[in-house]
Formats: C-alpha cells, structure tokens, sequence
C-alpha cells in the first residue's frame, strides 16, 4: 500500500489568521561531504560578499584616534602591557614605613639605646678578638629595627602594584632572554630622551629638591631648639626630635601624593594613548571576533541544510507529513506520554521537500497539503521543535484524520487477511 496524499481543503481546516508571506530559499543536493561543504562555503559565500566601502576610513586610517577595546586591552595585558603608577607604590611604601616607625618607635629607641650603652657603659676593650662579640650584639639588637623598617613598605608594595594592575603573570617577561643582558646603548638612550624619560627625570628631581628642601628648612628651624632643650632635658628633646621627624615625613608625602596623582594622570593617558586603534583595526577585530556576517549567513545555511539531510532518516518513524504542497515538506511525530506536543522531526524545501515526500510514499506515511501551515511550520521551526502552542488546534485536527486514516488501513488489512 502506497501513501497517501491528502488536500486539506477536504477537512474544512483553514489557516485564516495565517499571512501568505513567501519565503524564498535554495535548493539543495542529495548528499554533501564535509569537504565539499567547506569548499562551497568559501567559494559562494566569498565571492557573493560585497566589497565593503573603506573610503571613508580614509583619513582615520592614517592615525589612531579611536579609544582601545576591551579585546585590545586584554591583549595589551597579556603582554604585560597594564595602567600603573609606580608615585603610587612609592607613597604608599612611605606611609606604611611611617606608620611602622611610629608604632614601633619604643621598641627601635629601645634597641638604639642598648647599642649606645653596650658601647659606652660596658667595660670591654675593642680588639680583632672581640669583634665577633661586638658585632653578634649589634646585629641582634638591629635586626627587629631592619624588620620594622623594610618589611612593611615590600609588603605594602606587593598590596599597592595588585590594586592597580591585579594579579599577572607574564612568562615572556619572566623566562630568560640574553638580549636583555646584553648592553643596548641606542634603546638607551631613547628611554633617557623619550618623552617618558623627560617626565621621569623631572618627577625624581621634583622629590629629591622638594625633600631636601624640606629636610633642610624644618631642621633649620627646629635644630636650635632642640639643642638647647638638651640642656634641661634629653626626653623633651628627644620629643622635639620626633616631633620634627614626623613633620619631615608628612611634607614629604604630600609632595610624593601630588606626584601620585599627576603621575596617575599622566600613566592613563599614556596608556590610551599607545593602545588607541584605527577604525580598520577595529573592524578587524569585529571580525575577527564574530566572523563575516556573509560567511556567517552561509554556514548557518549550510548547517541547517546538513541537519535537513541528517533528519531523512527520521522520515521512517514520521506520523505525518505536511505539505504546500510542492516547496515545503515537514515530519510530525507525536508519542503519547512522552511529547507535550507533536514534535518536527524533518524539514525542507524545494528539491528536500520533494525527497521528504518520497520517503513518505515509500514508508506508507500520510501526507497532509496544507499551505499555509505547511509555510508557519517551516518558518517557525526547527528540527526537533515542538508544534507552537498556536497551532495546536488546527494541528490536533490534522491528527485526527490520520489516525482515523492509519484505522481504516489496519481495518483492511484485518479485513484482507480474513
């Protein structure tokens, strides 16, 4: 027994509300190897890409004017490429080892004045043979005052370069390279006279002149004073001391926060700067990153086309095929207490609708001519897709006369059998 093709004209079940839209598609083989499908993806999908009008990059072209992408960035960072201030490291160091002096003070006075009085108090003669001794005393007794001095700016270094930058790791920078041992007088050089090595140059002599300066007019001022309250008491000179010690060190970071901020400034726009791009560098990357939109347009086709091919099997075990009767073919399946609906288990058009409709003859499967459902389902689906809830009233009565079809088949079977 042969399939079956029916007009749904016969049902009286219409599509009203469904628009005669057309949609327009190729046709496709039989069959396609991978090679040939790559073959005809560069082949027709190449030489049907416009020529994309670059004329009015033009001008841009010549020079980088537009802000980097977050792509060009991460690039950039991968190579060790990142926004840092090193005036920021540097005031942040001064501030910890400020703070640690000044939390620690009793504990270094402590340690300096064991120091002065093993020297002058202790009845020992110096001599080659009692070096050792000396020496083992003063390292100890230096030793937590080294750790309270040096420690706390390393640390608070580290802190500071991953605020800015993160946590990153770069091997090229970090695995061996000869040519960096190697003298390379002329990069030298440039770094000194670049523009980069002129604003270094003038940050370090802005900090040494303003903290000599400092150092010089505050100990100007306090130096009398201190000397002559020696006289009366070493504790209340040894306050002023400290008094003008932190004095020093505050000027001196405000001088170093002013050149953390200016320098901050001037490392971002430096930054922008190297990493701006062209308008074509950022096509480019557009493209790069997301592919032709043409070559796009023809893989998608092509897929979609393999997956048509790869469903003729599922033709076989199809409970419908839905017809236009001659452009579009789509398999229905439905299995009761798995599926909430009818599920498209093929789809095509053209010379695949017509090798869906062949299979169908052969397998002894209806084949329903519907138009305009014929076209929504197509349009509206994929293989695999359930029917749209939409649909379901006119599909259920779709599936009501089948399966009223395939009851007469096997009533006449049992029928002919008897």
């Amino acid at each position: 027994m042969q399939g079956k093709i029916i007009n749904m004209s016969e049902l009286d079940l219409s599509l009203n509300t469904i628009s005669d839209e057309n949609f327009i598609c190729k046709d496709s083989n039989d069959s396609i190897s991978f090679n040939d499908f790559i073959d005809s993806i560069l082949h027709s999908s190449l030489s049907s890409v416009p020529e994309l009008n670059l004329q009015r990059f033009a001008a841009e072209d010549e020079g980088r004017t537009e802000l980097p992408t977050e792509q060009k960035k991460k690039k950039a960072r991968e190579k060790g490429q990142v926004l840092k201030s090193q005036e920021i490291v540097s005031l942040a160091s001064l501030l910890s080892v400020m703070l640690s002096v000044f939390a620690f003070f009793p504990v270094i006075w402590e340690r300096i004045v064991n120091i002065l009085y093993f020297f002058f108090q202790v009845d020992m003669e110096f001599s080659i043979g009692n070096l050792g001794y000396f020496l083992k005393f003063v390292v100890n007794q230096l030793l937590i005052v080294a750790v309270i001095i040096f420690l706390p700016p390393i640390v608070v270094s580290i802190i500071a370069t991953v605020a800015q930058i993160g946590f990153l790791v770069v091997p090229s920078l970090i695995a061996p390279n000869f040519s960096r041992i190697a003298p390379n007088f002329s990069a030298y050089f440039k770094r000194i006279f670049s523009v980069q090595g002129a604003m270094n140059l003038l940050k370090s002599l802005l900090l040494v002149v303003g903290s000599l300066l400092i150092v010089f007019l505050s100990i100007n001022s306090s130096l009398y004073n201190i000397f002559k309250s020696v006289a009366d008491s070493y504790k209340t000179a040894i306050s002023m001391g400290i008094n003008l010690f932190k004095s020093m060190f505050i000027k001196i970071a405000i001088i170093l926060l002013v050149l953390a901020i200016i320098d901050y400034i001037l490392q971002r726009r430096q930054y922008i700067e190297s990493l701006k791009m062209s308008k074509k560098e950022i096509l480019d990357e557009f493209y790069e990153q997301e592919g032709r939109p043409e070559i796009k347009q023809a893989l998608n086709r092509k897929r979609r086309e393999i997956a048509q091919r790869r469903s003729l099997a599922n033709v076989k075990t199809a409970d419908v095929v839905i017809t236009n009767p001659t452009h579009y073919a789509i398999a229905l399946k439905y299995e009761t207490g798995i599926d909430i609906a009818p599920k498209v288990v093929a789809k095509g058009q053209d010379l695949m609708a017509q090798r869906i409709k062949q299979i169908a003859f052969e397998n002894d499967i209806i084949t329903v001519e519907n138009k305009p459902l014929a076209r929504e389902l197509f349009a509206r689906t994929e293989i695999g897709d359930y029917v749209p809830s939409d649909l379901y009233s006119i599909v259920a009565g779709v599936y009501q006369y089948v399966y009223k079809e395939y009851a007469k088949r096997k009533k006449k079977i049992y029928s002919n059998k008897g």
